[in-house]
Order: structure tokens, then sequence, then C-alpha cells
């Protein structure tokens, strides 16, 4: 229920689109996809299709590989050295006292963060489960209700107009992407709403000005007044954060979490990303006033919590609100499984022991007995084609 986070995620919308684009501009859209195994690969690149563009000639790592296996290593190295004895930056810069008073210090490997740091081990081995069973990430779930509707009213219309593979095209019409943000964000909205109903809990990342707090009913935030850019609402943070976002996104090949996925299947997409994604946090990092000044100019609400802008005395409406925010969403989650389950011929209950790659067979399967086969393979081969115009 957070007003930036919806701004920058729309403005994310229009950026992953902007990437998708560029991707078909250059007629590198082919390439885009989810994971998928070497058998899959291979019968794709046999039959003659864009999803078998990523086949290698060899299953020997390459020399940029060796080179990014050792970036890799170092960078483990560094986050464990920084996880045992932290570092005094935040104290240089006059942001902390002492090593104590850091946001460092809350996610050292010392005893009393151990529940914290439990916690984050599985949550973290469940995304990279997730992950690597699905091959998406949020967005595509941002994009997915857009992409998903093209793709029924005409795939071959929409697959030449962005040169899409078959794989991207079923994740698209199965609306999975869709629906884990669905889940994701209606059963997070439904544990945020019981605590701010019954145990009278804001949600950290809230903000509000001073006089809006001052009038406010309800749980006390956590960030009020100036001085809390990352949560405070800003025009040309969230508009232009959130294009940057999506268009960034897409053009690495999936968002930050999916990209930690990707890179413990060491794929080298997902390894290639990690020196640059450092280097582009430097322009802040070097000259964090500067941003923070431009960033920080133009609020367009005097609160992000979208309850309390509509009802700021009465907690009751409050709640009324994010119970119906959360079950929103876990409709859009129950309608995308229905859709999804119909477009490729299996059943609601199937998706959940379904991978990508099964989603891919199911589909093939169904689109033989509509007798579509051979078109598909017609625009498959069309897309193989232009791709090798590169």
């Amino acid at each position: 229920m957070n007003i930036k986070s919806w701004v920058v995620m729309l403005f994310a919308t229009v950026g992953a689109l902007l990437g998708f684009l560029l991707l078909r501009k250059l007629n590198l859209s082919q390439y885009f996809k989810s994971q998928d195994t070497k058998w899959y690969v291979e019968q794709a690149k046999a039959r003659g299709w864009a999803d078998g563009l990523t086949l290698g000639e060899s299953a020997k790592p390459s020399m940029l590989s060796w080179i990014l296996y050792v970036v890799l290593v170092v960078i483990l190295a560094v986050v464990l050295y920084m996880a045992f004895a932290g570092n005094n930056y935040a104290i240089m810069m006059g942001w902390a006292e002492t090593l104590a008073k850091t946001k460092m210090a809350g996610v050292m490997l010392t005893g009393k963060n151990l529940p914290n740091i439990l916690m984050l081990m599985i949550v973290g081995a469940l995304l990279g489960i997730s992950v690597a069973k699905t091959g998406f990430g949020t967005e595509c779930g941002i994009i997915n209700f857009e992409l998903g509707r093209e793709m029924e009213k005409g795939e071959d219309v929409a697959a030449q107009r962005w040169g899409m593979p078959f794989s991207l095209r079923t994740v698209m019409i199965s609306y999975q992407p869709l629906a884990a943000l669905g889940l994701h964000i209606g059963l997070v909205a439904l544990v945020m709403a019981i605590g701010f109903a019954f145990f009278n809990i804001m949600e950290g990342h809230n903000w509000a000005t001073e006089a809006f707090a001052a009038k406010y009913v309800g749980p006390e935030f956590h960030k009020i007044g100036a001085g809390h850019i990352r949560e405070q609402t800003t025009l040309p943070m969230d508009i232009f954060g959130g294009l940057l976002l999506g268009f960034g996104t897409v053009l690495m090949l999936g968002c930050e979490f999916r990209n930690y996925g990707r890179t413990g299947l060491l794929y080298v997409t997902g390894l290639l990303i990690w020196p640059f994604f450092y280097l582009g946090y430097l322009p802040y990092t070097l000259a964090r006033d500067f941003w923070d000044g431009l960033m920080a100019a133009m609020p367009y609400t005097p609160t992000t919590f979208f309850p309390a802008l509509i009802a700021p005395g009465n907690k009751t409406i409050q709640v009324v609100i994010w119970f119906l925010w959360a079950l929103f969403w876990l409709w859009v989650f129950w309608w995308a499984m229905r859709r999804g389950a119909r477009n490729i011929g299996v059943q609601p209950g199937d998706l959940f022991r379904m991978n990508s790659e099964d989603m891919y067979l199911a589909r093939l399967a169904k689109l033989e007995k509509e007798g579509k086969l051979d078109l598909i393979d017609e625009l498959e081969r069309d897309i193989l084609s232009q791709a090798k115009k590169v």
C-alpha cells in the first residue's frame, strides 16, 4: 500500500516495455527467455526454432567464463570478509558514530544476528529454488498482463512484433509471472494488514510529512519529515528510477534477484552483469549529496501510505482498504492461474507442479491437437532467420 512503490512500478513497466522494444530494434529479443535444459534447447535447434539459438557448441567454459568465475570468487570473498569484520565506511562518511550503529552491524555474522541470518538463509534458499524452477522475475510480472493479452489476441502478430521465441511467449501466455507477483503481493499485504489491524504495527518503509503525521490517527510512522529520501515521494527519483529499473532489468535479462539465481546456475549472462552492476553504484556513492539534493525535489503526496491518505483520521477505514488490497491481489493470482492453465491446456493445479519447460511441452501438445503446430514451426523458423541477420 505504498504510493511510492506504485509510481516506481508504473514507470518500471514503461521502462521494461521500452527495453523490449530496444531489443527488438537491435534484433536481439530472440535471446530473451527463461531458463531451460540442454535437452530442450537441442530439440529446438534440431527443429529449427529460435529457442535453439542459445545452444553452445562446446560445454567447456570459455576464457570469459573463467574470468567471471574469478570475479565471482572475489565478490564472495569480500562478502564473507564484511560479514565477519565489517568496515568503517559509514563512520568515515559521518553517517554513524560507531560500527555498532551502522546498518551493516545488523547483518554481520554475530550471535545476536543469528535468528535474522537463519531467516534470510531460508528465504534465500526458497528464492533460489523458485528462480531456478521458473526462470522469471519481477520484470516479467509487471509486463505480463499487457504481453499475455497481446499473445492471446494473435500469437503470430505478437511474436513478429516483439521477436519473442516460443518459450517466452508460453511463459507470458501462461500468466505465471503475474500469478507469482499477485501471490507475493497478496500474502505480504495480508500479513501487513493483520499486523496493522490487530497489533498496531506500521510497515517500516512508510513515510509522512511532519504536518500530516501530526493529524494522523493510527500506528506511528517510522519515517517522518525531511531527510528520508529513499522513503518519501519525489517525482524525479520515482519516475527516473522507475524507468531505469524496468529498462535495466530487461537489458540484463532479469531483475536483481533473478540474476542471483542465474549466477548460482553459473550462467555467463548472470555472471557478466555483476562487475557492471557494482560500477553502477559509483555515481551515487561518490556524489551522494548531489544526487540526494537533485532527486529529493517535488514531493507529490504528504505520505506514502495510501489508506492514511484516503482516511487519515479513521483507522477502521484504513484497515478495510488494506484488506481489500490484499484480496484484490489474491484474486489476481486466482485469475492468472485459471487463465494461464486454460491457455497451456492443463488444470490450474497442474501449474503448481510444473517448471517452465513442462509448460512448453504441455502447450506443444495442446497446439498439436488443435492443428496449429505447423504454424508455430513456420513462425519459429522465421524468428530464427531474423536473429541470424545480426
